[in-house]
């Protein structure tokens, strides 16, 4: 008898809270939501009268651009030509946001307002600012407050005196789903494993409760060659094969501890309890041996091996953050000795981070001592077959390294800020090769060059470019800089007029690897853009995922709608050919014509195409 009356006493209580609960929600929510929508559909009011104000100057602009802003009184009195209802203020400033011109009607309780740009011929000229009567929505939406909190009474009201029954039973229901969402939380819903967020918890729990003198292991894993078959089979087969590698992980870890998904194909095992090093290597190396067997996964006999780093406490670290990082340098150093085994961390495995340094070092040296070159690809008109131009390409051979990937040696250009004069001699040696080119007869080729945002973003960038033009003697019609998509999400004022200065000269603009930044057709109505390049990564999977060539037919599509050429990059088959070929692609680049080639070798080349005797079949 007493727990009923302490079930009821709590009940009611609890039933109390959630009408209350319920009351604010209903009393709060909907109002907030239509003053927000109401607000909302007034400010695009106000940009609607902005739209069409800016449209009322333009005739002004065209007749004087550069002194419209001080001909007060003629923009003054087409203004008042145009009636405008609902308009509480008229504001209008100049390109530099000092205000011209200002018109105040009357002063509302509530004002909604809008500014927009003045563009014309693709220069910015100032702005427009128009302020709209927003009383009505102020109250509107106190009258709706004033409606929601009778209506959120009765809800608190009628939750109030709900059955106890059938208040418990959703109860019930309600643990049931937060059980589900708190495992949801913790364990990934592919494997059942306990996810990275949980594994997190559990390691800093062990950190806390084991003391030094109990030594345990933390192994990283991650699975060989699993991108292979993820991208070869698929990713339904991709995640079973997950699912079989979870399973089998379960079966080789008969130790106490922990097993959990870190993330992708990488798992992590926490080892407690363990006697001495013999004890991590034979359980690592279980694992090695049993992954040598195949997986059978639909059908297929599916060979994946693992590579495993270890970290033990308190050895090689005394925090969650030091044991997983050095774990996982471990297990890379695993891959690099050939995969399909375990290593221990060592202290010489931070000898990394000093490679780096290192390797910054001697791309300043090689950039000092002129050790850097330039590659050229051509680039292959779609309709003719023959050469329409040239990428330039930024390579390093280096006496001890060898030959360095750009992508490791740009990036890091880029982060240490040396890419910015590496840039500049780049620019400088393409364009004084394409005009010795030309005098020697090869005049219509467009050279391309790759200008990083690092680069873009400096306050002297068009002087140095139309400088470097100036100085090689090289039309500036013939060239093109390929510029990121990421460019235009920061300063894209400032870059747009860049932009405009330079196309003004007659360079053309091209966006490099369109599809994998932002890709807004927005920004591409006011980008003064001549090229875009489709990213090889779409080209990749021509022929194998129809869901990557519908993205490129829409490029190509959506491109030429808006009067681009189109270059196709990464052209390495004939299927890829015979597709952006019917789909209208204008060039393409890739090694189906030619990989990148060193100036006397893209020379001969450029000369044999000219002459007919080199040239892309028209399939």
């Amino acid at each position: 008898m007493e727990k009923t009356i302490h079930f009821y006493r709590d009940f009611s209580i609890k039933m109390r809270h959630l009408a209350i609960s319920a009351a604010l929600l209903i009393c709060l929510s909907m109002p907030l939501t239509f003053f927000v929508l109401s607000w909302s559909n007034d400010k695009e009011l106000a940009k609607v009268d902005a739209d069409k104000m800016v449209e009322v100057l333009i005739p002004v602009i065209r007749e004087s651009p550069d002194f419209w802003s001080y001909n007060v009184q003629k923009f003054t009195q087409v203004l008042h030509t145009h009636e405008l209802s609902n308009i509480s203020a008229i504001r209008i400033y100049n390109s530099r946001g000092n205000l011209l011109y200002e018109e105040v009607n009357y002063t509302p309780a509530w004002m909604a307002s809008s500014r927009i740009p003045i563009i014309f011929n693709q220069g910015l000229y100032g702005y427009v600012e128009i302020s709209i009567d927003a009383s009505r929505t102020l109250y509107s939406s106190l009258l709706v407050f004033v409606l929601f909190m009778a209506i959120g009474g009765l809800a608190g009201l009628a939750l109030y005196r709900f059955p106890a029954k059938i208040v418990r039973q959703s109860q019930e229901k309600t643990l049931e789903v937060f059980e589900k969402l708190r495992h949801l939380s913790y364990y990934d819903s592919l494997t059942d494993l306990p996810n990275r967020f949980h594994f997190q918890e559990i390691l800093e729990k062990c950190i806390q409760q084991n003391s030094e003198d109990k030594p345990w292991a933390l192994c990283f894993l991650d699975l060989d060659r699993f991108k292979i078959v993820n991208d070869t089979l698929g990713h339904n087969k991709g995640n079973l094969l997950l699912q079989a590698v979870s399973q089998r992980l379960k079966e080789c870890v008969d130790h106490p501890g922990l097993l959990a998904r870190f993330g992708g194909d990488e798992f992590t095992i926490i080892l407690q309890e363990i006697k001495d090093k013999a004890e991590i290597e034979r359980v690592a190396a279980k694992i090695v041996e049993d992954f040598k067997r195949p997986f059978s996964i639909a059908g297929y006999d599916l060979y994946v091996t693992v590579s495993l780093g270890i970290s033990v406490y308190p050895q090689n670290g005394r925090n969650t953050e030091t044991l997983i990082r050095c774990a996982d340098i471990a297990m890379y150093r695993a891959k690099e000795a050939g995969k399909n085994q375990y290593a221990f961390f060592a202290a010489e495995m931070t000898q990394v981070a000093k490679e780096r340094l290192k390797l910054e070092v001697k791309l300043r040296k090689a950039f000092e001592q002129q050790e850097l070159f330039l590659n050229y690809q051509p680039r292959v008109n779609m309709k003719t077959g023959k050469m329409a131009g040239m990428e330039a390409l930024m390579r390093w051979l280096d006496l001890d390294l060898g030959s360095v990937s750009p992508a490791e040696f740009i990036p890091l250009a880029e982060e240490t800020g040396l890419i910015v004069p590496m840039g500049k001699w780049a620019l400088q040696t393409a364009c004084r090769q394409t005009r010795e080119w030309q005098h020697m007869g090869l005049k219509n080729l467009t050279l391309s060059v790759n200008i990083s945002t690092l680069q873009f973003q400096q306050a002297d960038v068009v002087e140095m470019i139309l400088g470097v033009l100036q100085e090689t003697g090289l039309d500036p019609h013939f060239l093109e800089l390929e510029l990121t998509e990421s460019l235009f999400m920061v300063e894209r004022v400032e870059a747009i007029r860049k932009l405009n200065l330079l196309v003004e000269k007659g360079i053309q603009i091209s966006i490099d690897d369109f599809g994998t930044g932002y890709s807004s057709l927005n920004y591409l109505r006011y980008l003064p853009v001549n090229v875009i390049k489709i990213d090889k990564e779409f080209m990749r999977n021509i022929g194998k995922l129809a869901y990557d060539e519908a993205l490129a037919e829409a490029i190509i599509a959506m491109a030429h709608s808006l009067n681009l050429r189109v270059v196709a990059e990464g052209i390495e088959t004939e299927t890829q050919y015979r597709f952006i070929r019917a789909k209208g692609c204008d060039e393409m680049q890739g090694y189906f014509f030619s990989e990148p080639v060193d100036a006397i070798t893209f020379e001969t080349l450029a000369f044999h195409v000219q002459a007919d005797q080199v040239k892309v079949a028209l399939i």
